[in-house]
């Protein structure tokens, strides 16, 4: 395999760069988008969908909510369900994290619909630097951030009524923390940090299995390593994978062993106990994921949707041979597989529940929102790879210096101010309103 030669694309492929990697005007680009994404929720902050998990999910932030804000007390105990239940053991509960301070600042429901803005604000960004981590640049990695950031799934959680969730937009901050940490420890002491702040979000269902996706990627990394080793090829100590793991769980446990050992007890108490194992063929999945159709139900045709031409675009990183395509390929073959629960092709999924507290896992459909994501990834790099090969052909064309000197002026620096401030008054200015004066 050989991968593209960059000299002659260089100049042209800088002004696609210095235009994306803007901060600003991404993050102006990323909140606009976010705004149209979120439109209805943060328009009309106190309505709700008809799904009855709305209610459900909503009862327990509420009950968070009155503890800290009304009460003024810890939210160990919901005293509205059954004569109460636990509130800091209850795993599918949210009584701290990002949502509820966002909650304590500006109201319960405002506060809900601006927290999950800034999910998707982290999913897009998040997208973007981890398509530039595997290889893509540019225009290509903007395009993997909005592929993965509004992605089908992420739609589906509002209508399901389960916009906690959103916490899986923390997912490529979790990967590149451990991709990095293969080489700097620094790395996996800030995966900790993320994959603690998933936990507090996400709670029963984004935390095992993100952590299920880290333990595969872990398990091929070090295998190639070994590989690699084995024909003098090394690039990274077998054993660092694994151990980059261990320090971002000791790290997350050490941050929310608060929480943790509440929600032990809750489950030795009152066992979450699923044996059944769902089943979809993997054409069911696939359409899922390529085909448009109706969001109403968990597993409809387009309910994961990153779209046909995501797929196609990276085939076209496969078919270049490019090897930096190869892992984003291994990732979308395991996540596939797990999301078909059956004992066909691998059979992961099964393999999963025959181990201890993973046993519990159901609904594997919800591992698509991870193929998803590798495909978005491919798809930004075949966008890239486009790019240099177009660009290749033009190679006479240089790139103004015009435009990197013209980011050092004092009005390009105020533009970035009220670019930002519009942007912000654009996507939250409703739910602010509201949230103050409805």
């Amino acid at each position: 395999m050989s991968t593209p030669n960059h000299t002659s694309s260089e100049p042209l492929r800088g002004l696609s760069r210095l235009v994306v990697d803007v901060t600003w005007l991404r993050w102006s680009f990323w909140l606009l988008l976010a705004a149209w994404f979120l439109q209805p929720a943060l328009a009309l902050p106190f309505h709700v969908g008809k799904a009855q998990d709305w209610a459900y999910f909503n009862q327990h932030a509420t009950s968070a909510w009155l503890s800290w804000t009304v009460y003024g007390q810890f939210p160990q105990w919901e005293p509205f369900s059954c004569g109460g239940i636990p509130a800091i053991g209850n795993l599918q509960g949210t009584p701290v994290g990002l949502t509820q301070l966002c909650a304590a600042l500006f109201g319960l429901m405002p506060g809900q619909r601006l927290a999950s803005l800034l999910f998707v604000l982290i999913g897009l960004e998040g997208g973007f630097h981890y398509a530039r981590h595997r290889g893509a640049h540019g225009f290509g990695a903007l395009a993997a951030g909005v592929l993965f950031g509004l992605s089908g799934r992420f739609v589906q959680l509002f209508h399901d009524g389960q916009p906690v969730f959103l916490s899986f937009e923390l997912l490529p901050w979790a990967l590149l923390c451990l991709e990095r940490g293969w080489v700097r420890w620094r790395y996996a002491v800030a995966g900790g940090f993320v994959m603690a702040l998933l936990f507090l979000e996400g709670g029963a269902v984004p935390t095992p299995l993100v952590s299920v996706l880290l333990g595969f990627l872990v398990l091929i990394r070090t295998g190639t390593a070994l590989w690699r080793r084995l024909h003098g090829q090394a690039d990274v100590d077998w054993w660092r994978p694994g151990a980059t793991l261990a320090l971002m769980a000791v790290i997350t446990f050490g941050l929310t062993l608060w929480r943790i050992l509440p929600v032990v007890e809750s489950l030795i108490r009152y066992p979450r106990v699923w044996h059944g194992v769902d089943s979809y063929s993997i054409g069911h999945v696939l359409n899922m994921l390529l085909r448009e159709g109706s969001k109403q139900g968990y597993t409809q045709d387009g309910s994961s949707l990153v779209g046909m031409g995501a797929t196609l675009l990276f085939g076209v990183a496969l078919l270049a041979r490019d090897r930096r395509a190869t892992w984003l390929l291994a990732g979308t073959i395991v996540c596939l597989d797990l999301a078909t629960g059956r004992s066909e092709g691998l059979g992961l999924f099964l393999l999963l529940k025959a181990m201890p507290v993973l046993e519990n896992l159901r609904n594997p459909f919800r591992f698509t929102v991870f193929a998803g994501f590798f495909m978005a990834m491919g798809a930004g790099l075949g966008l890239s790879i486009i790019e240099e090969r177009l660009l290749a052909s033009v190679h006479r064309i240089q790139v103004p210096e015009v435009w990197s000197e013209l980011r050092r002026q004092w009005f390009v620096r105020a533009l970035t101010g009220l670019s930002v401030a519009i942007s912000l008054a654009v996507a939250v200015g409703p739910c602010f309103q509201l949230a103050h004066f409805g």
